[in-house]
This record gives structure tokens, sequence and C-alpha cells, in this order.
């Protein structure tokens, strides 16, 4: 029997240097990917913007008029219709929708035919063709979820009636009679439970308002959903990629940018469930006025099914694309919310026109109060700010509401104050400063989110702040206090790349251990402009020998540190490819924190620095053969000399001082 053997030779380091710079910064990929949108930006940011107008207004033209002449075809198909799938529909123009799709040639052309079927949520869902195609199979067949349901639906049942009154239980109860008022829910009067699944339903306390959610995860509905793509939404990074790529070509004179965002009103709930779905499915709710629990029939699609944010999605994308296409609107979609940007002299034309959208096809959509779509230089979208205030002079800025930030500061405290920070509240705690700080620059809270998890994964009954505990809670106290939104700005466009090795070998009579460091930046065209070469000072050294007879991992961390210590200050704002050729190093840098003093102490040096001056760092790995760093780190620098590369001398004396000041705060 033959055996194939796949062999991989190295690169020569120059080789390598050139298919990294062709690589280039991930943020690179995301946006090509959105290069398509590139003609929605350039028509809004026009000089003439009475061609986009005169676009729009004819797009809205034709389709009305077309609107009027399938009026009757509209209503004889949604007298064809499950009634129960009607009731959801009432008002909208399906076939108007689906022509639309197919002159503008959405790929999703099974689309329209799945509405008006009612979108499953259990078995393999439809391919849309509009995601990228990585399947997920269901856990369990439809037939075995009925036979598993029989013990878990029952079980169900009995908790829901013995809930006891609450706020979040009461707020559940009254999104109910609105969803029973509207005919999204029916009440089942006599369910055989033996051959239904039957999931519970919750509310969610939010800032203002309950949110209701009913566990399709529990009962086995959503493991019983096939997904066959991997569904994307235009999150945050979406839209700045846009406005990087704005910031770029600027306005014409005298504008200014604007931004909001529209809302579609109970969104999923503008669409029906498939019958046979609607025939096996159930919901579970306690009334709280009669104080029994209830079943109900579903009509719309649930809030906690997949298969009704896959059906929805595909929704989504499908307005998105014809609000991109036909009337040349600069947005993009997430859930039911469409964050829409506009020069400011046709922001009233913009949001006439979007609302003339979701008219012309039958949408609920906010009207009025804070998610009315109002257009202005500072707006919300998908829970951040977005303020355009200074576009014009080359800078956005995306960060937290200020009550969002007031609510986290005042969680903080109370566990400090109250010296105690529970397993299970800290993971509730980790949760929502994951989030935070996923919108705040850099990763220098790191460090002091490890010791959150910590705490969530140990056994700690009391849950008393050990010192480390505190010193990481005040520290993202002062994080949340302090910290500034992210900046996107013309200078963030530029990337650049660095190479570090370390080196920690013997002493030539055997006594005592030496190390080096190096590290080589280069440009956007592979272009070496600089590089240093140097011995680790044995003061620095000597703290690494304390633990560990073989420093290179600390090492290794240093060259990192040390580059980010000379470059920084000229690779403010900019995209930065660090190439280390040591896993551990790679790992400890990409999380900002290690299972070592000294690893702690290095990695939040070099999270500091990045934080302070904004670079947006991707660490990769790179062969030892193929880094060209290894010959500075082992003082071999003719060639890069040659090449008028730039020799550099980090400042030490700060460099320790850096080390030291950090290692008595961890």
């Amino acid at each position: 029997m033959g055996e194939i053997l796949s062999i991989g030779i190295p690169r020569e380091p120059e080789d390598f240097v050139a298919r990294a710079v062709a690589a280039g910064h991930p943020r690179n990929l995301f946006a090509e990917d959105w290069s398509a949108r590139d003609p929605f930006v350039l028509e809004n940011l026009s000089k003439d913007v009475g061609k986009l107008l005169d676009k729009r207004n004819a797009f809205f033209k034709k389709w009305t008029s077309r609107a009027k002449e399938l009026s009757s075809k509209e209503k004889d198909l949604h007298n064809s219709l499950d009634p129960e799938i009607a009731k959801v529909f009432k008002g909208k123009r399906l076939l108007l929708f689906e022509e639309i799709l197919t002159e503008i040639g959405f790929p999703d052309r099974n689309l329209v035919r799945d509405i008006c079927a009612g979108f499953r949520i259990t078995g393999w869902l439809r391919d849309s063709m509009i995601f990228p195609h990585r399947s997920k199979p269901p856990q369990y067949s439809v037939e075995a979820l009925m036979r598993l349901s029989k013990g878990i639906s029952r079980s169900i049942f009995k908790s829901v009636s013995s809930e006891e009154a609450s706020d979040a239980l009461v707020g559940a109860w009254e999104g109910t009679v609105t969803e029973i008022a509207k005919g999204w829910l029916v009440e089942d009067t006599n369910p055989d439970l033996d051959k239904l699944v039957v999931a519970r339903r919750f509310g969610l306390a939010q800032k203002l308002k309950i949110r209701v959610i009913d566990d399709f995860k529990q009962c086995g509905v959503n493991g019983a959903a096939g997904l066959p793509e991997k569904y994307v939404l235009h999150s945050i990074d979406a839209i700045a990629a846009t406005l990087a790529r704005a910031l770029s070509l600027g306005l014409p004179a005298g504008e200014k940018l604007y931004g909001t965002t529209f809302d579609l009103v109970a969104a999923y709930k503008q669409y029906a469930i498939h019958p046979e779905d609607r025939e096996r499915v159930r919901i579970c709710v306690k009334d709280v006025r009669a104080g029994v629990a209830k079943i109900y029939k579903i009509n719309a699609l649930p809030f906690g099914a997949s298969g009704s944010v896959a059906g929805f999605l595909r929704i989504s994308a499908a307005l998105a694309c014809i609000g991109q296409v036909c009337l040349g609107l600069w947005w993009s979609s997430f859930f039911d919310d469409f964050p829409t940007l506009t020069a400011s002299s046709v922001a009233d034309q913009c949001k006439a026109h979007v609302h003339l959208l979701f008219d012309l096809l039958g949408l609920d959509f906010a009207r009025d109060g804070d998610k009315a779509g109002f257009f202005g230089e500072s707006f919300k979208a998908l829970g951040l700010l977005i303020d355009l205030s200074e576009f014009s002079a080359g800078l956005v800025r995306i960060g937290h509401t200020e009550s969002r930030r007031q609510e986290l500061l005042s969680q903080i405290e109370m566990h400090l104050e109250q010296n105690c920070l529970k397993p299970k509240d800290a993971e509730r705690l980790r949760g929502r400063l994951q989030w935070y700080d996923a919108f705040l620059f850099g990763r220098i809270a790191n460090y002091s989110m490890s010791m959150i998890s910590k705490r969530a994964i140990s056994c700690s009954l009391s849950g008393s702040l050990d010192p480390p505990l505190r010193r990481a809670l005040q520290f993202l106290k002062e994080r949340v206090l302090v910290s500034q939104p992210v900046q996107l700005t013309k200078a963030a466009g530029k990337t650049y790349f660095i190479f570090t090795d370390g080196a920690v070998e013997p002493s030539d009579d055997g006594t005592s251990m030496l190390a080096s460091v190096g590290g080589i930046l280069y440009n956007a065209d592979g272009v070496a402009e600089a590089f240093f070469s140097e011995q680790v000072p044995k003061l620095i050294l000597d703290m690494f020998l304390k633990y560990s007879s073989h420093p290179i991992f600390e090492v290794e961390l240093l060259a990192v540190l040390v580059a980010a210590h000379v470059w920084a200050q000229a690779l403010t704002n900019t995209y930065v490819v660090i190439y280390i050729d040591n896993e551990a190093a790679k790992s400890a840098l990409m999380k900002s924190h290690s299972s070592v003093l000294f690893g702690n102490v290095l990695t939040t040096c070099f999270a500091q620095i990045e934080f302070e001056h904004s670079l947006k760092v991707w660490f990769r790995r790179v062969p030892s053969y193929s880094n060209p760093a290894d010959k500075p780190s082992r003082f071999e620098i003719q060639q890069l000399l040659d090449a008028d590369s730039a020799l550099v001398k980090p400042s030490w004396d700060q460099i320790l001082l850096l080390i030291e000041m950090k290692e008595q705060t961890l």
C-alpha cells in the first residue's frame, strides 16, 4: 500500500518577507471584501448628488407603478396562503419584493417562496447561496426530537407552573398578551404534551424593557436544525471599513457626514413559521394573573430559534442589497438594524427614501422615538456611539455611550466595595466586560480579564477578593473611567511589518548565559527601513534567569517589546504585522497574559505601548529558517547596512524601568 508524504521546504528570508508583504494585514481582507460597496461610498460622497437623487426617484417611480399593477395578484397570493401565515403577512408586497430581487440578480432565488411557505425551524434549512458554505448538521433528526420531547415537554410545563412571580415573569406574560392580540400566538387549550415540543418562555431584563425569549435550546428544537451556511453579520467592522475608505476620499466642500440607524419593529414577528413546525412546536409561559402555565401555538417566527435567525438574516441581506444596488444607499444590515451614512445636504431625502422603501415592501419600522432614524453627526449603531463631528479633519470616533459606561462602572464599584466577587457574578461581569472592552482600543485589559476568568471557574464559596483580583478590578474600573473611543484616521490605512528574534546561548567560557535580540522594520513595499541588533543587558537577563535556566521564551518576548519601544512613535495609528518564530511567545502576546511572571510582565508592557500609540497589531509566525531577524539577533548586520537600513539603538534604561514598574503592579 502506497503512502503520500508532503515535504515542506522553508522559504528563504527574502522570499518570505515578499510573501508576508503581499499577504498584508488581515484588515486588508475585510477591506477587499467590502470593495464591492465602494461605488455606494463614492456615490454618496460625489459632488453631483443630483445623479444619486435621480436614481432613487426613478426607482420609486418604476416600482410604485408596478406595485399598483400587481395589487390584485398580491391579493390573490395572500388569499391562497395558509390562513395563519396570511395573518402575519398582512400588508406585505411579496410579489413586488420577488420581482425587484430577480431584476438585480439576488442569489437567494427561493427567498420569497420560503417566506410564503413559512420558515422552518427544524430539519435542514435552505442554502440561500448568499453566505459562506460551512454546514452544521443537526444533532438529531426531527423524529428523534419528537421521541425525546415526551418527557422534556412535561418537565418544562411543570417547571413553568412552579415559577414564582418576578418582574421578568410579568414582562414575559405582558409580551405574550401583546403577541396574542396581534395573532402571532394562539392558545392551545387542549395540548397533548406527549406529541409536542414545548419551549419555555422567559423574560430577560434589559435597561428599559423586558425582552421576551423562547428557550429552543433546552427543549431540543435548535439541536434538530441543520445549518448549511455560516451566517455573516455586518458588524461594526463593516461600518468602520467603509468609513476608513471615506476618510481617504474626503467630503465635497461645505458637506458634513451624517449617520443614523433605521430599525424594523418586531422584525421576526413580521414573518411566519412553517405550518409543520407550527403543529409540532409550542411555547409555555405562566399567566401571572391566573397563576397557571399556558401553552401557545406559534404563528410568527419566535425569538430564540436558530431557524428564525437563519430565515430573517436572508431577508435582512435582501433588503440591504436592494438599498445598495437600487438606491445607492451607504448602509449595512445587522439583524433588524440598518446603520446608514449620507452627505448632510441630502440627509432629509435619504431618510424619506428609506421610509419609502420600507413602506413600498410593507415593512413595519420605527417612525418615531429614539429609533426613528434621525440623521446627525453623532449616532448610535449596534449599541455603540459613532462620532462623525471631526470627519472633515480626518477623524472618526467609535465608542460606548455614557449610560453604558456608568452602568458597568457602578457594577465594578459594587464588587470592590463589597470585597466580593462570586464565580457566578464573575462570569456575568466577564461577559459584559468582554463586550465593552472589544470596542475600546488595545488588549491592555487582557491580563486583568484573565483574573476575572479565573474567579469565574473557581470553587470560591466566600467570593472574597484576593490582592491580584482586587488589582484587576481596580485596573478595569480605571479602564472604564478613562479609556477613549477607537479612532479611525487617514493614517489608519498604512501597514508595516516587523520581524523579531531572540537568542540565548552560553558564554564562550561556559560560566554564564548571554542573550541577544534583533528586529527589522519593513514598510508596505517590503523595504527594510530600520533594524536593531542588541545584547540583552545583564540586569534584565538576570531577572529572567531567576525563574528559568534557559529563558528563550522571555527573550523572544523582550525582542517584540524592544521593537514596540523603538518604533511605536513612528507607527502611531498604523496597522502592524509582527512575525515571531516562537509559538509560545506569539500566543502569549496575542492573549496579553502568560502562565509565568515575566511572560505577564513583558506582554502587559507591550500591550501598554500598543494602547498608548494606537498600534493595530496582528501577530503571525515565521519559521526560524525564514526569519530575517535571525541575523541581527546574532549581530550579523552588514547586509542590512549595505541596504541603507537605519541601525537604531534602544533606550535600555527606559525599557528596564518599564519592566520594573510593571513587575511591581502584577
